[in-house]
């Protein structure tokens, strides 16, 4: 029986996000900063909202800097559920500066 709070992630949009996240994530470890999560952050804490005619699933992620905090962003990653794809390129924002 499923669990009706318990939110699963589409596979292939997991997959999608891993594949847009690959080049921020190697930049970041350039700079030396890792995450407290797995890119692109934790699904069970994510919200979703609906604007227009698609999805916004937002994720947050703490970045740290030599393991010390250094911010929180946030990702929107826009997509349709009816259909399978992006109808605009996710955005990245600093919520929060430590």
């Amino acid at each position: 029986m499923r669990n009706p709070g318990k939110h699963i992630p589409n596979p292939a949009y997991e997959h999608a996000a891993k594949l847009i996240g690959k080049p921020f994530l190697e930049t970041a470890k350039k700079f030396e900063i890792q995450f407290n999560e797995i890119f692109p952050g934790s699904f069970s804490t994510s919200k979703e909202v609906q604007t227009g005619d698609f999805e916004l699933r937002l994720f947050q992620l703490k970045a740290f800097y030599r393991n010390k905090p250094l911010c929180l962003f946030l990702l929107r990653f826009p997509h349709f559920h009816e259909k399978f794809g992006f109808p605009l390129a996710p955005e990245l924002k600093i919520l929060e500066l430590y």
